[in-house]
């Protein structure tokens, strides 16, 4: 049998996420991913396109260089008018210094195309959210977004789908062909552990016991419908919420203040790695309860770290975690309070717990990086 080596050394990363994100999955994935495929495949480089100023730190490692183009934010004034033409514009600088793509990939971050390329082009997508949920994404810009997107697929020599199920959302929404789609499923970072014990009696939560949630909480997360449940669960007096994330929107504010959870729910803000390993160490359950997701790398954090995971019965969970969470129904107060229940009565050292320690060997930013690579060497060259 042959073996496949990658013809084209160059691979063009769009820096876009780099600039306009400080932290999420989206991030965690390239800067994961860069340096092991460069570990895995010794001919390829990798040069990382930005137009501006960066928002979060870019991925180091041997042959991943870092080019900075013209900032086009600080010349687009007045902004609102001049808005809609900063995709052409950031195109036609990348174009200008990146060139026309002979003998290149260029691997998009989010749904960017030069504006002419020779080369091949791949496009990774997390979930199909603008397209799933426009009543959420309806304000002028986001259009563009959808458009963008449908744009970028169809341009696209291949495709790298995060899960089966967002790869089956591509293929309903956009009638992509399944041999264009490569499953790529992530990983968690191997920070997150199961702590020794004499350790995590020396940084004790101070919240005990409690359920954590972790990330943002906008529309189809369903973190109201979280608070909800948990308002009219009866043991909520003796099992506090901790959030982990951004500021508490004005609607979350008030909802907490005027069902007097002020001392039950808490938010903490800008934690590393480190500190959340602890948390989901120390935690009675980790809350999943979002009505969609197209990957769930929290889920493979949880499990990780031996935490009991309650999460809503969902295609993308079920194929990431199997049988290993308790699950319930979205939008049925009632069945997540049942899984409340259900997770006091289990504890750490239920089955479900046992299953998730030995499912989320199955995953590894290394089987990541060789699934991407072998679908650079797929194309034709």
């Amino acid at each position: 049998m042959l073996e496949l080596r990658l013809i084209m050394v160059d691979l063009i990363i769009d820096g876009y996420i780099y600039q306009y994100n400080s932290f999420g999955g989206n991030l965690r994935i390239y800067n994961e991913i860069l340096p092991r495929m460069c570990e895995i495949d010794k001919e390829l480089s990798v040069t990382i396109a930005t137009t501006g100023s960066c928002s979060s730190t870019l991925p180091h490692g041997n042959r991943i260089s870092h080019k900075k183009i013209l900032p086009i934010e600080r010349y687009l004034k007045p902004s609102q008018i001049l808005w809609p033409m900063k995709p052409i514009i950031r195109s036609l600088l990348m174009q200008i210094q990146i060139g026309r793509g002979k003998g290149k990939i260029w691997h998009s971050t989010y749904y960017t195309l030069p504006l002419v390329w020779n080369g091949h082009i791949a496009v990774t997508v997390l979930d199909l959210i603008y397209h799933l949920f426009p009543e959420y994404y309806n304000k002028p810009g986001d259009q563009m977004v959808r458009d963008q997107i449908r744009k970028s697929l169809l341009a696209a020599d291949v495709i790298f789908s995060i899960s089966r199920t967002t790869a089956q959302d591509l293929v309903r929404i956009f009638k992509v062909p399944n041999e264009k789609i490569i499953i790529t499923p992530l990983a968690s970072s191997k920070k997150f552990c199961i702590l020794p014990s004499d350790f995590l009696e020396q940084c004790s939560v101070p919240f005990k016991p409690y359920l954590l949630y972790v990330g943002r909480r906008s529309h189809y997360k369903n973190f109201m419908g979280l608070l909800r449940s948990y308002r009219l669960w009866n043991n909520r007096y003796n099992v506090n919420l901790v959030v982990v994330g951004p500021l508490w929107t004005e609607i979350e504010k008030r909802f907490i203040e005027d069902n007097n959870l002020k001392h039950k729910v808490h938010l903490l803000t800008n934690i590393n790695d480190r500190c959340l390993n602890v948390l989901y160490n120390q935690a009675d359950a980790f809350i999943y309860p979002s009505i969609y997701e197209g990957f769930g790398i929290p889920l493979l954090e949880a499990m990780s770290t031996g935490c009991p995971i309650i999460a809503s019965c969902i295609p993308s969970t079920i194929e990431v975690a199997g049988d290993c969470p308790i699950y319930f129904d979205v939008g049925e107060p009632d069945s997540l309070i049942c899984a409340f229940e259900k997770m006091v009565l289990e504890g750490r050292q239920s089955e479900h717990v046992r299953k998730g320690l030995e499912k989320v060997q199955l995953y590894s930013w290394e089987k990541t990086a060789s699934l991407i690579l072998d679908g650079y060497r797929s194309l034709d060259n």
